[in-house]
């Protein structure tokens, strides 16, 4: 089958609108907006694939024609953007799920070594470092000359995006920090889980605002206008006053919400554990289509002005029309797509849990003018995996770093275990309601789960 953006007009486009970017473009976007006019496809094959040696959870970042990722091996890869080949790599020293935000000829990105990482974009050279008490897997936001990052020791820094230092930190005291803050006029808005929604001022870190969203946060917040879009792990969409954080409405969907929605053009899109994608009007939450898809979806959608672009856990990426919902094209992968895509100059870079990275082309005639969005990343990768674990160990219950280490050094180094894990997030917001639903169900569980937490230890070490 011939691609359908043939390589040599696909270089010849993205040499002509990548040249003009400087690095001026925030990666792992939830919505990514490309101004456009844009015609069907048929089906899509990949325009090149690069061959890792771990899973991509992450989400890629796109700019100046350089793809820059991480990798569940510690890796922090640079591809040039026309051909796939690497440019770079830099090793970090535990899984990679943060995505990484790229402006000023430096390339953000967080890692599970605790570290926050600022590299020279050309380069890879280390410009500086941040550690952080516990593991990074929130992605970095970049405004007005500071980087914005949550980690899971709880507290949420903000750092000067030249050198590094520090300028103030929040700290939420009791919860883990998942989410991937937006910064909007001045603010920062972030999830958490107990406050589950927290606007503060950028300059200072003091709250302005907390509120009660009927659940965890883990995604990543969409500022639009006057509002706030969030995604609840419970299973809906919020919709708040971006000046009080009051509700304006909410959106309820059968399963768990462990992606970030995109909002343009007055229109919401999310996906969730029921392996929907929705798409719903922004100013009253109304629903105007749903497509489903073949496994639970993890990925936050990036949209163009007449594609939804998505990945699911059926191992498929998704083209589907902004407008009606109807599938354009899928391309079946080798593992589950957790990552976000990034959709830049007719090109669409995603990664997937079968150890490779893909370019695939975009739904034809869709290489749009600038790509013009904000930095917005869903809290993407395997890291999800542990809410139904919090919730019935309790969220400062030792037992879950043990579970972390078994799920980053065991099950996603072999076959059978990526399929385990494809069964937990397939099964998981399910199993979640039983317990919660049926007492002696949840403690059955429990009992269980701690059973098994000495042997996965010895498995370990």
């Amino acid at each position: 089958m011939q691609s359908l953006i043939p390589t040599s007009a696909y270089r010849r486009f993205f040499s002509r609108y990548s040249a003009g970017m400087g690095g001026r473009l925030t990666g792992c976007v939830a919505a990514l907006v490309l101004v456009c006019s844009c015609h069907p496809a048929a089906a899509a094959e990949a325009t090149w694939t690069f061959a890792a040696k771990a899973p991509f959870s992450s989400s890629p970042a796109v700019a100046s024609g350089f793809v820059y990722v991480g990798c569940f091996d510690g890796s922090i890869y640079c591809f040039n953007a026309a051909n796939g080949s690497p440019v770079w790599l830099v090793k970090s020293g535990g899984p990679v799920y943060s995505c990484p935000a790229v402006l000023g000829g430096k390339v953000f990105i967080g890692s599970n070594d605790k570290t926050l990482y600022c590299l020279n974009a050309k380069t890879g050279q280390t410009v500086w470092e941040f550690q952080a008490g516990d593991v990074i897997q929130a992605s970095p936001a970049v405004a007005d000359g500071y980087v914005y990052i949550p980690s899971f020791d709880k507290k949420l820094y903000c750092l000067d995006a030249a050198t590094g230092a520090e300028k103030w930190e929040y700290d939420v005291q009791h919860a883990d920090f998942y989410s991937t803050p937006a910064v909007a006029d001045g603010y920062v808005y972030v999830g958490g889980q107990e406050p589950n929604m927290l606007c503060l001022d950028a300059k200072t870190g003091a709250r302005v605002w907390e509120v009660d969203a009927g659940g965890d946060v883990q995604t990543s917040p969409s500022v639009t206008g006057e509002y706030v879009y969030i995604g609840v792990e419970t299973g809906s969409v919020r919709c708040l006053d971006k000046k009080t954080g009051a509700a304006v409405w909410e959106f309820d969907m059968p399963g768990m919400v462990l992606a970030s929605p995109a909002v343009i053009n007055g229109k919401v899109y999310i996906g969730g554990t029921d392996k929907k994608v929705y798409c719903l009007d922004a100013a009253t939450g109304t629903e105007l289509w749903e497509y489903e898809t073949g496994g639970v979806i993890n990925s936050s959608p990036a949209v163009t002005s007449g594609y939804v672009y998505i990945g699911s856990s059926d191992y498929s990426v998704y083209c589907l029309d902004a407008k009606t919902g109807e599938k354009v094209w899928d391309y079946k992968t080798g593992g589950i797509v957790y990552g976000s895509p990034a959709v830049v100059d007719g090109a669409v870079f995603i990664g997937s849990f079968d150890d490779t990275f893909y370019c695939l082309p975009a739904a034809a005639g869709d290489f749009g003018s600038w790509p013009m969005f904000r930095h917005d990343c869903a809290r993407t990768g395997v890291g999800q995996g542990y809410c139904l674990a919090e919730k019935l160990l309790g969220k400062q219950d030792k037992s879950l770093a043990t579970l972390r280490l078994f799920r980053d050094q065991v099950l996603a180094k072999s076959s059978m275990g990526k399929k385990l894990i494809n069964l937990y997030y397939t099964y998981g917001g399910q199993l979640g309601k039983l317990c919660g639903r049926y007492p002696l169900a949840g403690r059955t569980a429990k009992y269980l789960l701690r059973a098994v937490v000495p042997v996965i230890g010895l498995s370990i070490n």
